[in-house]
């Protein structure tokens, strides 16, 4: 028979108002241990493991013929042991008595993480608490709605997880106006170990970025595996100002990097933009790219698909409130300058050449210009007699809806794209593209990412392919005419916070191109599509420091055609010949935040 072993007072409580355990032993032996599990509660989930525990393990001997005497011992274990369960159990305060106040229940340096939901408060508070937290004024600004009402004063309360910058007694005074400044920054130090090969040139081995359009699937570059490098390029640094005007805020702001080139530490402006109200114009991400659907990533280049380009831009972000409209809503107009991404076609005994974004250049038969002795109708690299020659800015509108919790966008681009070279050529294309994406907060601290676009001639407009001449190509039909490529991409991510000082971020990327163009017949494989996959774990001891390590993966997979190409006796390629590869990363970041701004104008 089994042995009735059942809870006392209920299954809903195993503490006293002392805080003694009781209920979980039966008889004498409750009673002999009760003193020493003193100011231990259990939870009901241990109370009912640890019985049914004991009543299986009784079952079984039952079942196997034990006899009587060896059944009650190795139930008699199973009560020690559950005894030695319960006294593990961390030391919690008791349930107060009736009429007592309630002891602190965390003691902990940080208090437990909170809804990150802003309130229902008009605009210049939301954008005021956002700010206490440590967020760069490049977030900041995609909470902040222009705006409609005067001023709102408010007080600092830094928040858990986040550094608060340390503020100047008092705004400057420059000429007369009163303007806040502010600088943040991050010094990084990046160790990253590569399992399988990574960049298509042995020589020139790609040590920062992981780009899975760069994994090989030929040659000696497939060979160059577990490969150790050291980077501090992510190292940035930002400053703003701004100033109240009678047209709203007049905002300043540069952001600089050392990550002007793959494998060294050179400096680079990164962004340089001014906003004055609802006008906004310098060097920025793409309009294209919903800048709140950007993960927490390690990693320098992020999900093979979204658009992380930098082009010169001008837009204006337009409030629906202000034509009496609902609130939360906006409307983007924009253009930018993003030069088209080409592979132009052969001409005579030559091969298809990939045009890097340029500006026009003056042409003749000859060469590049007067008196010039390149030949392009001999040189075996003709590329340099071809030019794109934009005639229209990238036209960009996009409809905003950011709620307390949530930020989504819908995209919309049109561009026009033109090559010009040596005798007389002249080709255009069309490219469109729509993008949606969104930024939800779940629940706690957590949030989720998902984003998705599409169209024609997208190439320099996704991260993967950006600089490869994969927004047209030559049809395959006559190898004249410029085709648009057609991509589809998308990312996803889940951010969550184990505790106030741990938090993770996993994400995904899938990249597809068109194939049904003429192939330019290279050695490197000509992309077809792209696979990213990473997985972080951040611990922040202090708040303005971060130690993080990832786990990157990535597959490129080349065109039918290529791969063809490559395997065929013209080639002339040793093996190893794959038509899929893919590699491994391991990252590990340390990361110090640092940040000093004045306060808000009153």
């Amino acid at each position: 028979m089994l042995l009735p072993i059942l809870p006392r007072g209920g299954a809903s409580s195993s503490c006293r108002a002392d805080g003694t355990a009781v209920g979980l032993l039966p008889g004498k032996v409750n009673g002999w241990l009760a003193s020493a599990l003193s100011g231990r509660c259990v939870s009901t989930g241990t109370r009912v493991v640890l019985h049914l525990s004991r009543q299986f393990l009784v079952g079984w001997l039952i079942a196997h013929g034990f006899p009587a005497r060896q059944t009650v011992q190795g139930w008699l274990v199973a009560t020690l042991a559950s005894g030695v369960v319960l006294w593990a159990q961390p030391a919690v305060a008791a349930p107060p008595a009736s009429g007592q106040q309630l002891p602190p229940s965390d003691n902990r340096p940080y208090p437990p993480p909170k809804i990150r939901r802003l309130p229902l408060v008009n605009a210049e508070v939301r954008v005021a608490r956002a700010e206490s937290q440590f967020l760069t004024y490049e977030q900041v600004s995609q909470l902040e709605k222009p705006s409609l009402v005067a001023p709102t004063d408010w007080s600092s309360d830094c928040q858990p997880r986040r550094v608060c910058f340390p503020q100047a007694p008092k705004p400057l005074d420059l000429a007369g106006h009163q303007v806040e400044i502010g600088v943040t920054g991050s010094l990084w130090f990046d160790s990253l170990h590569d399992f399988q090969a990574m960049g298509l040139d042995s020589d020139s081995p790609v040590i920062r970025e992981f780009i899975p359009a760069l994994i090989p699937v030929t040659g000696i570059a497939t060979e160059q595996d577990n490969r150790t490098g050291f980077s501090p390029s992510q190292t940035n640094f930002e400053s703003w100002l701004q100033t109240p005007t009678e047209w709203g805020q007049l905002k300043l702001y540069t952001k600089l990097n050392l990550a002007k080139y793959a494998t060294t530490a050179d400096f680079q402006v990164y962004k340089a933009y001014a906003e004055w109200g609802w006008l906004k114009a310098g060097l920025d991400y793409t309009l294209f790219l919903n800048q709140s659907a950007t993960p927490d990533n390690l990693d320098y280049e992020g999900p093979n698909a979204i658009p992380y380009v930098r082009p010169p831009n001008i837009s204006l972000k337009i409030p629906l409130e202000a034509f009496a409209l609902p609130t939360d809503h906006f409307v983007v107009l924009g253009m930018e300058t993003a030069p088209a991404d080409l592979t132009v076609p052969q001409q005579k005994r030559g091969r298809n050449f990939r045009l890097a974004p340029q500006y026009t250049v003056v042409f003749n038969d000859v060469g590049l210009g007067a008196g010039s002795d390149y030949d392009c109708n001999t040189t075996p690299d003709a590329s340099h007699c071809y030019s794109s020659d934009d005639q229209l800015p990238v036209l960009i509108s996009k409809w905003v809806y950011q709620p307390d919790w949530a930020h989504f966008e819908l995209a919309g681009l049109y561009r026009q794209l033109r090559a010009v070279g040596i005798h007389n050529y002249h080709s255009t294309v069309n490219g469109w593209g729509v993008a949606l994406s969104g930024k939800i907060d779940t629940w706690g601290s957590d949030s989720i990412i998902l984003a998705g676009q599409t169209g024609q001639a997208l190439g320099a407009y996704s991260q993967d392919t950006a600089g490869l001449g994969l927004d047209a190509a030559p049809i395959s039909s006559d190898n004249t005419s410029l085709k648009a490529i057609g991509a589809i991409g998308a990312w996803a991510a889940y951010e969550h916070w184990w505790t106030n000082v741990f938090r993770s971020t996993v994400t995904y990327g899938y990249l597809a191109l068109d194939s049904g163009f003429a192939q330019t017949k290279n050695e490197q494989g000509t992309y077809l599509h792209t696979h990213y996959a990473s997985a972080n774990i951040i611990w922040s001891p202090i708040p303005s420091v971060d130690v993080g390590m990832a786990y990157l993966f990535g597959i490129r997979r080349i065109t039918a055609e290529s791969y063809d190409y490559i395997r065929s006796n013209d080639a002339d390629l040793p093996p190893p010949w794959y038509r899929e590869a893919h590699d491994h990363r391991l990252q590990v970041t340390i990361r110090w935040n640092f940040g000093y701004q004045s306060p808000k104008i009153k």
